[in-house]
């Protein structure tokens, strides 16, 4: 199970090591979802199962879902523990950083993405707006929903009073629907002996609320369109720089 004196690292291959069971249980479940996304009439459409495994004791949420009549199903892997009484959910992989789609190179990072019951809540009061939703409702719809994510460059215009509001933070994350806040931090494991397939260094992101631009200043959504106005410039930049590359090929 996952208890309060493991590391970050201890958990993310704590979790790795369920991952052949999870992935087959994951594979069993598939035939069910799709079971279930023909008799769903609206999108986002979604179906989970819940698995424990045995030997870790650690309890997993099997997501899968449509977010579109024009996607692919996709799916989503969520560990779930109780920590001193708070409940938290875990999405764990890799994310890639200094990615150069020009030679199609970039560096691969253990990560965790921790959020807690009080984001789900906050999620589900500000942006689905259904108090009597189910935990595993809300989280499905997340994932289902959320087609556009990315971080972004903050600034004193943009948060302003948010630390007063919403507490500590040092990570800002757009959506489609909505403002993530929260921490993250690059762990390491100095310890720990070299082993094959497990990684000595995880980068956590830990998302404790999510508020609306209802909820911003006329300042700061303009603070904020500015910043994604430049991401998008930069991202669609590197996307052209890609596509020319292969045209030369």
């Amino acid at each position: 199970m996952i208890t309060y004196s493991m590391t970050p690292v201890d958990i993310f291959n704590r979790i790795s090591q369920d991952r052949p069971k999870i992935e087959y249980w994951l594979n069993k479940a598939k035939s069910k979802a799709e079971k279930s996304f023909k008799s769903q009439y609206k999108f986002p459409k979604y179906y989970i199962e819940e698995y424990k495994n045995k030997e870790s004791c650690i309890e997993y949420l099997l997501i899968s879902f449509l977010s579109d009549s024009k996607s692919k199903s996709e799916e989503k892997i969520m560990a779930k523990c109780c920590l001193e009484n708070k409940k938290y959910y875990i999405d764990f992989g890799y994310t890639f950083s200094n990615v150069d789609f020009k030679n199609q190179t970039g560096t691969a990072q253990a990560t965790l993405n921790i959020y807690n019951a009080h984001f789900f809540n906050r999620y589900k009061e500000r942006i689905l707006k259904d108090e009597h939703i189910e935990i595993n409702d809300v989280i499905g719809l997340f994932f289902a929903r959320m087609l556009r994510i990315h971080a972004l460059n903050i600034n004193d215009e943009i948060i302003k009073d948010w630390r007063t509001k919403y507490g500590e933070f040092s990570i800002v994350v757009m959506t489609n629907e909505g403002i993530c806040l929260g921490k993250s931090g690059i762990y390491q494991s100095h310890n720990m002996p070299s082993e094959e397939g497990k990684c000595k260094e995880v980068i956590v992101y830990e998302f404790n609320t999510i508020i609306t631009k209802s909820m911003l200043s006329d300042s700061q959504k303009e603070a904020i369109e500015k910043e994604e106005l430049e991401y998008s410039k930069q991202y669609y930049k590197q996307v052209t720089e890609f596509m020319i590359s292969q045209l030369w090929k």
